[in-house]
């Protein structure tokens, strides 16, 4: 039945305009008020047309945004009647037409009124609702707009203008300037070993500064995608200093498609984080009035869909110290040699070492990766031949203690490295017809030894402090030595069993004073005192014997130095002098969409994805860029659908409506999940596989021509961890040592290093 169209109307004093409308219509079986489920024949890309046509409107029928008026207009069809209310406040001429759109970009109204009216920014409100009886069909409830999209366009010859609101918050995402918010970034976490990282959980942190600068409302739909991925102190650094909240955003949930748009709160707006796409088939309520819809095409949408789509993530990372290293080595022909390198606190014995019958020992203790004692200790088998009284002796000893040097060291406690006393014992021991053996302990380390010891001839004591500027360089070296001067045996030319002990008589102290100083441009100034004690001879003034030894001290002066090196310095990192490093190794997985892919193989890298989000990640990705089923519906009515809600015929992309006066069209577009070539969830995610022909690896132990090293070959999505492989790496350099990294690169099938650190 055509549309009959009459109009007629009265003004009223006031501002705004009202649009009533009716139409007649015979009832559809199944047909749906409001939320009421109906029947629709399931079609795949038919067009469905519904029972009332439009026509031109009757000439005459306008809006007013200056006059309050009310024009019924009754599409007479048979049945109810279908009214329909249109109101537009705040517009400065009649209102001729308007048009509203709401996509994931924001919502946006298009005015035109009668009459010039310029530049001038006005606050616009629009409301639409439709009505059969007391039931109200729709509505499309009352949005506000206080900015305009864009200049407004004055046609001077149609006697019109028209104009263009925006409703989004384009300015509080893309015209605020962050500060530094990453607290490490602002407060850097103390030295420590191993390192006490600070962590920013990403989801939190990006929904706290849109809820801080942006909108107080935001939210984010559809759950938290990261899970407990977070930005790593050292690791996985981020800064927001300088950037705009879009930016955060971009960074962060956009790299996973997610949109920023508006839902509506009252008759304003809040912010929402949402995925562009529905992630599951399962339907929601039927939201559409069938026999008030005139189309209804669907339009399969494929050609999106990747043949396979590669996730890669934060990595796996280790605090790799000497025992987690030591496990990764396991068995290995230097594994005794390797633990005495590697493990940062014990005591060791090198093996002896032999010259002629004299045998050396050493042993030394490191406590913290510093080597804190060091023992070194002489012993042989001498024979001593003397004539006494005419006659040839000879005396033989096993086994005896000729030396013995210990040093000891004391390290900063707030710089590990950096030495803040030393010092160091020697003695030597001569042995004659005479001597009488006594005993000496050697507590250590690791030579815990009783020695056998004669005449007592070198014993020296050196005692070293270190004093440091608060530039940290070294800025004096005091170092003082008491030496053995000389000994004394009472009756030494007597009878052997007469003869007394060989003791200590007179010792010497040397004192030497190192300053470094600092003496402009860059040169420093090394000077040293030395004060000296010596022993020389006082002679008889009348017979020139040498009567007895006195003691003289003497400086002796020194030129300073003057170089352009720096003074000594150490590195005060806490885990400096042992093995600590982190190792990170690369995670990712890969998800085949098989027959169902038709795009290009995609590439999505998160640098802060924790490993184990991965496989839910490339899933909800994959999912996203699934084949989908898009369905574009008309209605004569308005709606409330906004993008994001979830009926019957899937999620809402965009809405748009067009009005005039007694007519509102709606123009819906729906997107659902389309499983006719399979299901996304059909598909799963699978291991990842790094560069075959270059890479980093971990080097465990030394080889002949090379090292053997960890070599990371990719990452077992079933497990969740790496998948290594214990690989021979040739190399022509020498000194990598145990725990460092090389890159490597394969040459003519084998892999050589082509750079370490």
């Amino acid at each position: 039945m055509p549309l009959i169209l009459t109009a007629a109307g009265g003004q009223v004093p006031g501002r705004g305009a009202t649009l009533t409308g009716q139409a007649r219509t015979a009832p559809a079986r199944g047909a749906t008020l409001r939320g009421v489920a109906a029947s629709r024949p399931q079609v795949r890309g038919a067009t469905l047309t519904g029972q009332a046509s439009s026509r031109p409107l009757t000439r005459g029928a306008t809006l007013t945004g200056v006059m309050r008026h009310a024009i019924p207009v009754e599409v007479i069809a048979g049945g109810l009647p279908l009214s329909t209310q249109q109101f537009l406040n705040g517009l400065p001429g009649e209102v001729m037409t308007w048009a509203y759109t709401n996509t994931l970009a924001g919502e946006t109204l298009d005015v035109t009124v009668a009459g010039l009216y310029g530049t001038a920014m006005p606050n616009v409100t629009v409301q639409a609702s439709a009505q059969q009886g007391d039931i109200t069909i729709d509505d499309l409830p009352v949005r506000a707009f206080r900015h305009f999209g864009q200049e407004p366009k004055v046609e001077l010859g149609a006697n019109r203008t028209s104009f263009r609101f925006i409703a989004d918050f384009r300015q509080q995402l893309r015209g605020v300037r962050l500060p530094e918010l990453v607290p490490w970034h602002l407060t850097p976490s103390p030295p420590a070993c191993p390192p006490k990282r600070q962590k920013l959980l990403v989801s939190a942190f990006v929904i706290d500064v849109m809820r801080r600068y942006v909108d107080p409302f935001f939210t984010l739909q559809g759950g938290n995608p990261f899970g407990d991925s977070a930005w790593v102190e050292g690791l996985i650094d981020y800064s927001t200093e300088g950037i705009t909240p879009q930016q955060l955003w971009d960074d962060t949930f956009g790299l996973l498609g997610m949109v920023l748009t508006t839902s509506r709160l009252g008759s304003g707006q809040r912010l929402i984080g949402l995925y562009p796409e529905a992630r599951t088939p399962d339907a929601g309520p039927d939201r559409i009035v069938e026999r008030w819809a005139t189309e209804w095409p669907e339009v399969q949408e494929r050609l999106q869909t990747p043949m396979s789509i590669t996730v890669l993530g934060a990595g796996l990372v280790t605090e790799l110290d000497a025992p987690t290293l030591l496990d990764w080595i396991g068995p290995d022909p230097a594994r005794a040699e390797l633990e005495r390198e590697l493990l940062p606190d014990g005591e060791w014995v090198d093996p002896d070492t032999h010259e002629g019958t004299a045998t050396t020992s050493r042993g030394w203790q490191r406590v913290n990766g510093q080597v804190v004692r060091e023992v070194t200790l002489t012993t042989d088998d001498l024979t001593v031949k003397e004539t006494v009284d005419g006659k040839a002796r000879e005396r033989t000893f096993r086994r005896v203690a000729t030396s013995y040097a210990e040093t000891s060291t004391t390290f900063d406690r707030e710089c590990p490295a950096r030495p803040v006393a030393q010092r160091t014992v020697s003695r030597s021991w001569a042995y004659g017809l005479s001597t009488r053996l006594s005993s000496f302990q050697s507590l250590g380390p690791g030579l815990y030894h009783l020695l056998t010891t004669g005449d007592l001839t070198a014993s020296e004591e050196t005692r070293t402090t270190f004093e440091y500027s608060p530039q940290g360089h070294l800025a004096r070296e005091l170092r003082v030595t008491d030496a053995l001067g000389t000994t004394q045996q009472a009756d030494p030319e007597g009878p052997l069993d007469q003869r007394g002990p060989v003791t200590a008589r007179e010792w010497t102290r040397t004192t030497q004073d190192t300053r470094y100083l600092f003496d402009g441009a860059g040169r420093t100034r090394r000077v040293v005192s030395t004060t000296r004690q010596t022993l020389v001879p006082l002679f008889d003034a009348e017979t020139n014997d040498a009567v007895r030894l006195v003691s003289v001290t003497r400086t002796l002066p020194q030129p300073p130095e003057i170089s352009d090196q720096s003074p000594p310095s150490f590195d005060c990192d806490p885990c400096a002098g042992r093995l600590h490093r982190t190792v990170v190794d690369p995670s990712g997985v890969v998800i085949p969409a098989g027959d169902a892919g038709f795009g290009e193989e995609r590439t999505v890298t998160l640098p802060f994805l924790s490993p184990s989000q991965l496989p839910a990640v490339a899933s909800l990705l994959m999912t996203l860029a699934w084949h989908r089923l898009v369905t574009t519906v008309t209605m004569h009515y308005p709606t409330s659908l906004e993008p994001g809600d979830m009926t019957s015929l899937g999620m809402v992309r965009e809405v748009k409506m067009e009005g005039s006066p007694g007519r509102v069209v709606s123009t819906v577009v729906f997107s659902a999940l389309d499983t006719l070539y399979g299901a996304p969830s059909q598909v799963s995610a699978g291991d990842w596989r790094a560069d075959p022909k270059e890479g980093r690896a971990l080097v465990l132990a030394g080889r002949p021509g090379g090292v053997r090293a960890r070599r990371v070959l990719g990452w077992a999505a079933g497990t969740g961890e790496a998948i290594v492989e214990d690989a021979f790496i040739r190399t022509r350099s020498a000194g990598i040592r145990p725990g460092e990294e090389v890159d490597w690169r394969r040459v003519n099938g084998t892999l050589e290093v082509t750079g370490a650190r």
